[in-house]
């Protein structure tokens, strides 16, 4: 940028010269304004980009959490169930068949959250891709 910075200043000293220096004068510092404004933009996209692909990592993350919740759920759920059919006394089952239900819920919630957490990090995908084709000219 430096570089680009002297090469403007030369110019603009020399166009005293004549016209055709005060053309390219004109012309290289609208050229260097212009770069200078799609480097600018073309942070802005990079930044944005950077952060939903952050975003879409920690979705999936709590997404695989969510699912890790949902098995653990399941396995608690088949386990109580066969004890229930294994139980003879009218009190445990009574106890069983409320953890039979606390687990249920508990799977269905998680089923719930984890079709919510997949559709957040997809969104951020897709943020990602849109963001991803976009250029100094991209609107």
């Amino acid at each position: 940028m430096s570089d680009l910075a002297e090469t403007v200043n030369d110019a603009v000293e020399k166009a005293s010269e004549s016209r055709l220096h005060s053309l390219i004068a004109i012309l290289v510092a609208t050229t260097a304004t212009f770069m200078a404004l799609c480097n600018v933009k073309d942070g802005n996209v990079v930044q944005a980009m950077a952060q939903d692909q952050s975003r879409e990592v920690d979705s999936w993350g709590y997404y695989q959490a969510k699912s890790t919740k949902l098995n653990l759920s399941e396995a608690m759920l088949d386990q109580f169930t066969v004890q229930r059919a294994l139980a003879t006394g009218g009190e445990a089952r009574n106890i069983l068949d409320k953890k039979i239900a606390e687990y249920t819920a508990q799977v269905q919630r998680y089923e719930r959250e984890k079709d919510q957490v997949k559709g957040t990090a997809e969104g951020f995908e897709k943020d990602f891709d849109r963001l991803n084709i976009r250029g100094c000219f991209g609107s």
